[in-house]
């Protein structure tokens, strides 16, 4: 008989406690390798396989709730795991191994529920929130169903004080939705709650938190870590502050667990609204440029109108012109080239818009996509030597 072992041999392993089970593979060519472990106590489990081996079973079951199963694979191999214990599992691959993990097993038809939060026991109260808006940054998890969100916050004056919270994916995008809490005059500080009731398409949730007064609203911070909270004067750049504001986002409709997209896919198309804004009348100096129109968020511009209140066609020494600005730059700028154009002439006409007169007003379209992160604005400038009341108007697809 040969003292070699038998590879054949069935191992079975019942009713003890063993500390860890090393199991290693090396340089082999072995078909399939199923390992079942119920009922046991067990402290590790560590595959290590860097031969090739058709498949791998494992089945974990009715164990010591804590055990660490550790797996390096750095051969082939089709690993199947079935876990229905408590137990970390710790997989490091390499060689071109993939791994799917598979969750639907998990009833992911049934929805998740969760609260975000990273606030410790006691807050302490942070004013000067007209001037310096306060974030809070989810960078995972965020994707699901907004209900509500809280607010730690106090309100010391005799007058009624309103806080807007805005929600963007990331520091420095525009928001792409905004609610309003209102806090009665001389409320002491506690958790309140605002409804937002939308669904939220992105995995992670930056949200900031404004009032009407440095001196009267407050919310509430601590300054233990992990640090999350970032302060900002425009809205635009955020500077990380070593504190933590008290804002918690209640989630519903989440899934068991998506694989979420890191970085910039510009090649998929984000969720988007069609809107149109417009102005109202605004009164243009003579040879003054003048805002008219400003939209916050982020999205494509598709067209942008410009009316200027004059009922006689304008003479070739009048200048008049409109400017679009995104995210704080001039990125277009359209004027009349000394045109001198009859009632409702179309003369202006060119691949991007017109520039036209009818009997109510002097008329500029523009249609250009133009992508803004923050937000977009029309100014208008003329020279007709009075004041000119004047009109936009834009298309826009808005990210939501």
């Amino acid at each position: 008989m040969s003292d070699l072992p038998d590879y054949n041999m069935p191992i079975y392993i019942s009713g003890v406690t063993i500390p860890s089970i090393p199991i290693d593979i090396v340089a082999q060519t072995v078909g399939n390798i199923t390992v079942d472990i119920a009922a046991q106590s067990m402290g590790a489990l560590s595959v290590n396989i860097t031969g090739s081996v058709a498949t791998l079973n494992v089945n974990i079951q009715s164990i010591t709730a804590g055990v660490t199963f550790n797996v390096n694979i750095t051969g082939s191999v089709t690993l199947n795991v079935s876990v229905t214990s408590s137990c970390e599992l710790n997989i490091k691959t390499s060689g071109g191994a993939n791994i799917v993990i598979d969750k639907l097993t998990q009833t992911a038809y049934t929805e998740r529920r969760v609260t975000l939060a990273n606030n410790g026991d006691t807050a302490v109260l942070h004013g000067l929130i007209l001037t310096y808006k306060l974030g809070k940054c989810f960078p995972r998890g965020a994707r699901g169903y907004i209900d509500t969100i809280e607010i730690y916050c106090a309100n010391q004056d005799v007058n009624d004080h309103t806080f807007t919270i805005n929600l963007a994916p990331f520091p420095g995008l525009g928001t792409l939705n905004t609610v309003t809490l209102i806090v009665s005059a001389n409320s002491t500080p506690a958790w309140r709650s605002v409804e937002v009731r939308k669904m939220w398409n992105y995995d992670s949730l930056f949200v900031w938190v404004s009032g009407e007064s440095d001196v009267y609203d407050k919310v509430g911070v601590d300054l233990n870590a992990p640090y999350d909270a970032s302060e900002s004067i425009d809205e635009i750049n955020w500077i990380p502050g070593p504190y933590r504001l008290w804002v918690r986002v209640n989630l519903a409709c989440q899934t068991v667990g998506d694989i979420p997209i890191s970085g910039t896919v510009n090649t998929v198309e984000v969720p988007s609204v069609a809107s149109r804004q417009t102005s109202s009348s605004v009164i243009v100096p003579n040879g003054t440029a003048t805002d008219i129109l400003t939209i916050y968020g982020a999205g494509t511009l598709l067209e942008a109108t410009l009316a200027f209140n004059t009922t006689a066609p304008p003479s070739s020494n009048v200048i008049y012109l409109m400017q679009i600005w995104a995210d704080g730059s001039l990125v277009y700028t359209k004027y009349n080239s000394s045109l001198t154009l009859s009632e409702t002439a179309t003369a202006g006409a060119t691949s991007v818009g017109e520039f036209y007169q009818i009997s109510t007003g002097t008329i500029m379209n523009v249609r250009i996509p133009i992508k803004f992160r923050c937000s977009i604005k029309i100014r208008a400038f003329h020279s007709t030597g009075g004041d000119v009341a004047t009109q936009a108007s834009m298309s826009l697809n808005l990210v939501k």
